[in-house]
């Protein structure tokens, strides 16, 4: 009891106690690569679009135009291709999941019809590069009586861009994984259209957040859950001193105390916070039959969506240990 009252004095004193539980768990890859222990990310193409999209600067303009007529790709566009390649190999060289074999051996082998030395590689292109300026005109007026106004025109550029990307198989050329993903992003508005961000500086933060999604279709990553007991309204001190316990991460304490009083009363809040507190630490089979217990007993709505989020859990750790093993036998 001394105990509790020392946890309930520092709930107290901390307001950020929470009935919140936050837990790490590491996810499996969402794309079988079939065991791949080597990987190389080969460049990104471009789709060779040209824009007409004035900056306000004639050189600059006409420059950028006899760029991508000569290249087949604007400079931005380029950019951006390099951009996705230099950063999803950096990403994968960084982790260590993988051993990141070069691209040039890659690219050479198949352009001599050999089997590539590696288990599988990334591949893609940007098949959509867009981008145009927008105005919008607004009436200032310069009295008071609104006599005298002039009007001023902002400028905002906008930027769309769509990439293929597929991972394959080196040794059977079966594609292993295949998607498309699609951004827009749109610069700050101006006045000035000379001023205006280049449709790199613009689209460039989206590019980088698609390399982190790929990053978790190629390989496993850690996702932090967040798992919400439920307050109980019975007023049981026994109930009370589980829920401060719980409060302050005290998870074994608190489970054996509402696991005891679902034991004594029935309580559903007790058997649901145990089984929580269950898949809080990992131990899913446990919090899994007392949900599932619940559920027959009661058929509430809470245990059946806990239930369900128990059984998801179970299945992505069972897919997360086929990925690891396929990864052993290869």
């Amino acid at each position: 009891m001394k105990k509790f009252l020392s946890l309930a004095l520092v709930c107290i004193l901390f307001t950020s106690c929470a009935t919140t539980i936050s837990t790490t768990v590491k996810r499996p890859a969402k794309a079988d690569l079939n065991g791949a222990s080597s990987i190389a990310v080969l460049p990104f193409g471009v789709s060779g679009t040209t824009n007409i999209d004035s900056s306000g600067y004639f050189i600059i303009d006409f420059l950028t135009l006899a760029s991508s007529f000569a290249n087949y790709a604007e400079p931005d566009e380029v950019r951006l291709s390099e951009l996705i390649t230099s950063s999803l190999t950096s990403k994968i060289s960084q982790s260590g999941y993988y051993t990141l074999v070069s691209s040039s051996s890659v690219s050479k082998a198949l352009s001599l019809g050999k089997v590539p030395p590696v288990d599988a590689y990334v591949t893609g292109q940007i098949t959509k590069f867009s981008h145009y300026t927008s105005t919008r005109k607004e009436k200032i007026y310069l009295d008071e009586k609104k006599e005298n106004f002039i009007y001023e025109t902002y400028f905002t550029r906008h930027v769309e861009v769509s990439i293929m990307y597929q991972t394959i198989d080196a040794k059977t050329n079966r594609v292993l994984f295949y998607n498309t993903r699609s951004y827009n992003a749109s610069s700050s508005e101006t006045k000035d259209r000379q001023s205006l961000e280049s449709p790199y500086s613009i689209i460039e933060s989206r590019m980088r957040n698609f390399v982190l999604q790929v990053m978790k279709e190629i390989e496993p990553y850690s996702e932090v859950v967040k798992i919400k007991l439920l307050k109980d309204k019975s007023h049981d001190l026994y109930m009370k001193t589980a829920y401060e316990f719980a409060k302050i991460d005290e998870r074994e304490e608190a489970r054996a105390l509402y696991l005891k009083q679902y034991e004594l009363t029935g309580n559903f809040v007790a058997a649901y916070n145990a089984a929580l507190l269950y898949q809080a630490d990992g131990e899913l089979e446990e919090a899994e039959s007392i949900l599932a217990l619940l559920v027959e007993k009661t058929y509430d709505k809470r245990a059946v969506k806990a239930l369900s989020k128990v059984e998801y859990e179970i299945a992505q750790r069972e897919k997360l240990k086929k990925q690891e093993e396929a990864r052993k036998i290869k």
